[in-house]
């Protein structure tokens, strides 16, 4: 791979190239269709409910210039005035206005204006004439605006949005604003229509080998005559080759409808998708109307076909699986909500890493490149529509209950949508419709805790979770629909008729918190239920803490222990091993696989106003298995040692200096190691502390598990002495390896003198969208990183790129995420560490990065930028080569100037 780099980019000159555009990488990688183009460039914002903006004449010179996606909530300051469930982060009003000059060729188009999510309360204005609004801040919403656009290549058009983020209407951090891309739809006016495609595989359990794929096809003929046109589809690998024969079907599309083609292909062996090889297709659909107009649109997707069984939980292509699944909210630590698919693509690396092979998207829908990421990475999906239905929740009177029943109303042109039409209905099947060919996503969840902390009347609950399921099926028959429920272990009697909907449709029940025995209850009681713990743990952990084992209420932090959780959950260990101990559950889904802002618990307040003594904090909270900046917390490896097979795990806690840790009386600690290591040793200073060994299990389905001294991990009581505390692993066979991870020694360090600064990917494009992830770790002299001291972090920047977030993890740090300018921050480490954030710009070149601190030696390291080409090679993959030394590549070449051809 390497010498094709050199190849291709010292051989450009040779090629008439065409570059990407900054924006395309989302839309060409992860869109299904190829006519869209991205338009987050160049808006103009503002703060504030101004009168006029929605009109073309409106002069917003003295608004600001951002680059979509964007989060107004996340640039303010942590305040008193919100809650401390939404993270001390206001919402407000504000305004969005873009401006698009659209060349001639485009007149007789079809064009669809398509958001991806805005928070919330969005009305949208086209030269000045308001074509709907949208509510919900997490589904996406489209408008055709053919008939409003000016396609002349001279006159202005411009889009307003106004977006309402009223508070309070969340029971976590919802960000505020225009947080997903934006794009502009271009097709002929006879094309596939919006999320007009529906693949399926019926009979692929049965005969995989003939890879039977059956098609359905919405086209919208928007003209004011019927149309004769061709339908061709074929399937391609993922190569590009052909592996179906073309179907080819000819239909009359009727003037000003939709009309719909069935048909049915032959793969001979389709790969299967699975979390270990997801292997995708892509359905090519070209349409060719009688005048020679052609559309061409690309659907992906995948072949696989899995079971929710009530006695042997889940199986994937035939195979027993247990769900080891993590819960997702969708911020992202100091970028607040902005879905930038780097940040989301970096948190579902941590996950899959730890040996995640599942994701339940909490407690809305996710962003799609979200989902697309887990179709290409391999992890299996939970998407959830709501976090409440028509009452409010935790006093949040602006949260979806006031919609939930709302009517469309007859002047909102919002596609999918109809008069008399109820939010709730279009969400949800927004939801379906836009994620339904995704091999990833196995279950619809119309709901999370729907009962919970909720007042008002719910006699009609159980209706609504009818419709809900009723609306799911008629968008997608082939994937269960299934609930977040914490009451049926109450006997509930609305959640027993709520679930009855569910379990009539051949559903499948999501238990949270429930524990041991009770799962055993519920399992005799229901012995045809499907079951698995939608959610589990809400345990606490701060990122190397050792001096509790519980919570401090002193310092308002916790312990890195799992000894601490919420009253309603438990530590990691006892619920892993109610889930392993049971075939009969699915899996587990873990609250959480990363901090989030907001919902800050043990310290959570549902009102305006500080619940501590540190005013508008912590503004972030506890649960995840990595802290808000994405770095690993010790019950990370927890979890890699018993979920992830692909690699050996060996992690030791505490640290090993005197005044960062627990020494009882007698002058011992606790030791403990995470490991999957049939034994291991424990060494101090080179002496053996003693080697201890697990005694394996196995359930009736196979699933197996460790124990010595009846946990899940090794302990020692160990009697501190400075030095070296190390742990080593052995095989079955007595031998010692050495190919693990996590963190196999702790030794006594010095004061902190150095730094380390490690860039996840040292290569990034110059796209203006592209993201490295900087590492800053103290460390002394010798190396030896140093989590027990902290200092202030002075970072600048030069070159093509700018730093657009800093974050150290510390739930009780409301100094802002964001620098006041591009090219410097200042921030401290929180137990010897920080994250910074840097984007590239869209000019090519070295990104240079110079961090200082009192009392520490500076440290730099360099981030090269480039632009990426086609020619006859095609487009070069950057997911291949992020491993190579690139900035030594890059500074050794001399690019020539090429002119950019459209």
């Amino acid at each position: 791979m390497k010498r094709f780099l050199i190849i291709l980019l010292g051989s450009m000159c040779m090629f008439s190239l065409c570059m990407i555009c900054p924006q395309a990488e989302t839309s060409t990688v992860f869109s299904s269709s190829a006519r869209e183009t991205i338009i987050n460039d160049t808006w103009m914002f503002t703060l504030g409910d101004i009168s006029g903006a929605e009109s073309p004449d409106y002069d917003d010179s003295s608004w600001r210039q951002i680059n979509l996606p964007h989060d107004w909530s996340i640039e303010g300051e942590f305040s008193t005035q919100g809650e401390a469930e939404s993270g001390f982060l206001l919402g407000g009003t504000g305004w969005y206005r873009k401006t698009l000059i659209l060349p001639e060729r485009l007149k007789d188009k079809r064009m669809i204006l398509n958001f991806d999510g805005v928070y919330m309360n969005s009305t949208v204005y086209v030269n000045g004439k308001e074509v709907g609004r949208h509510p919900f801040g997490y589904t996406p919403f489209m408008f055709d605006l053919t008939s409003i656009l000016i396609c002349d290549g001279e006159s202005k058009n411009v889009i307003a949005v106004k977006v309402e983020n009223l508070q309070p209407n969340s029971r976590w951090y919802s960000g505020s604003g225009i947080y997903r891309d934006v794009s502009l739809i271009v097709s002929e006016k006879t094309a596939v229509a919006p999320y007009g495609v529906q693949i399926r595989t019926p009979s692929l359990s049965e005969s995989p080998e003939k890879g039977e794929t059956e098609i359905t096809i919405h086209i919208d003929n928007t003209l004011p005559e019927n149309k004769k046109i061709s339908v061709r589809n074929t399937i391609l690998d993922h190569e590009g080759k052909a592996v179906s024969d073309t179907q080819v079907s000819q239909i009359t599309a009727d003037k000003n409808s939709t009309a719909v083609v069935q048909e049915t292909l032959y793969v001979n062996d389709p790969v299967l998708w699975s979390t270990k090889e997801p292997v995708l297709y892509t359905l090519r659909t070209e349409i060719r109307t009688e005048d020679g107009h052609k559309d061409v649109t690309e659907t992906t997707f995948g072949y696989r076909y899995y079971q929710f069984d009530a006695k042997n939980g889940f199986t994937l292509n035939g195979v027993p699986m247990k769900l080891k699944g993590v819960c997702l909210h969708h911020d992202q630590g100091a970028l607040g909500s902005k879905a930038y698919t780097r940040a989301m693509e970096r948190q579902l690396e941590l996950m899959k890493n730890m040996g995640a092979n599942a994701v339940r998207m909490t407690h809305n829908p996710a962003d799609r490149d979200m989902v697309a990421l887990c179709d290409r990475m391999g992890l299996l999906v939970i998407e959830e529509a709501f976090d409440t239905w028509s009452n409010s929740k935790n006093f949040n009177f602006y949260d979806y209950g006031m919609i939930f029943n709302e009517q469309i109303s007859g002047d909102n042109q919002i596609l999918g949508g109809k008069a008399g039409m109820t939010w709730a209905e279009y969400d949800i099947k927004q939801m379906v419709l836009r994620d339904r060919n995704s091999p990833s996503v196995i279950l619809w969840s119309i709901g999370n805790e729907i009962l919970g902390n909720i007042g008002g009347d719910i006699s009609s609950y159980p209706a609504y979770s009818a419709n809900l399921v009723k609306w799911v099926r008629e968008c997608d028959d082939t994937r269960p629909a299934t609930i977040g429920d914490n009451k049926t272990e109450t006997e509930n009697q609305t959640q027993a008729e709520m679930n009855r909907a569910i379990i009539d449709a051949q559903g499948v029940i999501g238990l949270n918190y429930v524990h041991g025995e009770k799962y055993d209850g519920i399992h005799e009681t229901h012995p045809y239920w499907p079951l698995y713990a939608s959610e589990t743990i809400s345990a606490f952990y701060t990122r190397s803490n050792y001096k509790t084992y519980n919570i401090d209420y002193s310092t308002f932090q916790t312990t890195g222990f799992d000894t601490a959780h919420a009253e309603w959950g438990s530590s990691a260990e006892e619920s892993w091993m109610d889930i392993i101990t049971r075939d009969y559950l699915a899996g587990e889904f873990i609250w959480t696989g990363m901090d989030y802002i907001g919902e800050p618990e043990p310290w959570n307040g549902l009102t305006q106003g500080s619940v501590t003594t540190l005013g508008a904090a912590p503004r972030s909270n506890f649960f995840g298995v990595t802290d808000t900046a994405g770095i690993p917390k010790d019950i990370y490896y927890f979890y890699q040692s018993q979920w992830n097979d692909e690699v050996n795990t060996l992690h030791i806690l505490p640290t090993w200096n005197r005044e960062e840790i627990q020494i009882d009386g007698s002058g011992y600690t606790d030791v403990i190691v995470y490991s999957d290591a049939p034994s291991v040793e424990l060494t101090l200073n080179g002496e053996s502390l003693g080697k201890k060994s697990y005694t394996t299990h196995t359930t009736d389905q196979g699933y197996t598990w460790q124990e010595c001294d009846g946990h899940l991990y090794y302990t020692w009581q160990v009697p501190y002495t400075e030095g070296t505390l190390e742990a080593h692993a052995y095989n079955e066979k007595g031998e010692e390896f050495f190919n693990t991870e996590g963190r196999y020694e702790v030794k006594t360090h010095q004061n902190a003198s150095e730094m380390t600064l490690e860039a996840d990917h040292p290569l990034i494009l110059a796209d203006h969208q592209s993201l490295s992830y900087v590492l800053i770790q103290l460390t002394d002299s010798t190396g030896i990183p140093v989590t027990g001291e902290d200092v202030l972090l002075h970072m600048e920047l030069t070159g093509n790129g700018r730093i657009i977030g800093v974050d150290n993890g510390d739930p009780r740090d409301t100094t802002s995420f964001l620098p006041e300018e591009d090219t410097s921050v200042s921030k401290r480490t929180f137990h010897g560490a920080c994250v910074l954030i840097i984007q590239s710009t869209d000019e090519e070149g070295t990104i240079n990065l110079r961090v200082t601190a009192e009392g520490i030696n500076e440290a730099e390291t360099q981030i090269a930028s480039i632009r990426i080409y086609t020619g006859l090679e095609g487009i070069l993959n950057i997911q291949e080569w992020q491993d190579l030394n690139v900035t030594e590549l890059y500074q050794s070449m001399i690019l020539p100037e090429i002119e950019v051809m459209s």
